[in-house]
């Protein structure tokens, strides 16, 4: 897992990114923060964070990173696995390489991008929920 917290990771991922889909969708939220915030806070990071998904990562990994988020329905306070589990996003996106997960964190608006490729590798338990939930996304050459 790479979680990009700050301004300096965020454009670091910018540049060395290898999915150059993942890579303009990165730039593309970074930007719209900077525009959003104009100055309002030092460091983008304090606005929006990326957790980009690596094959091995567990639902506790990524639960973990997101202070306990990821796997508990905030709403109806159940846990992933039980049968009435609602996830917890805002959206989750399908792009032609990765599905964008994003969920708000606060009324301050601070987001969390949840980007997870679609390589081998990759937990099933996440692949399944993604293909279930994901609207598809017509993307753009990067």
């Amino acid at each position: 897992m790479h979680v990009l917290r700050d301004a300096e990771s965020i454009n670091a991922a910018i540049k060395s990114c290898a999915d150059p889909h993942m890579r303009q969708l990165i730039a593309d939220r970074a930007e719209f923060v900077r525009q959003e915030c104009d100055g309002e806070y030092d460091d983008i990071g304090e606005l929006i964070n990326f957790i980009l998904v690596e094959p091995g990562d567990t639902p506790q990994m990524i639960d973990a990173e997101m202070g306990g988020s990821f796997l508990t329905d905030h709403y109806g306070g159940k846990s992933f696995g039980d049968p009435v589990f609602v996830p917890p996003f805002e959206s989750l996106d399908e792009h032609p390489t990765f599905y964008d997960i994003e969920f708000i964190q606060s009324d301050e608006g601070f987001a969390v991008q949840v980007l997870v490729p679609k390589t081998a590798g990759i937990e099933p338990w996440l692949m399944q929920l993604c293909a279930e939930h994901a609207t598809p996304i017509e993307e753009t050459s990067p």
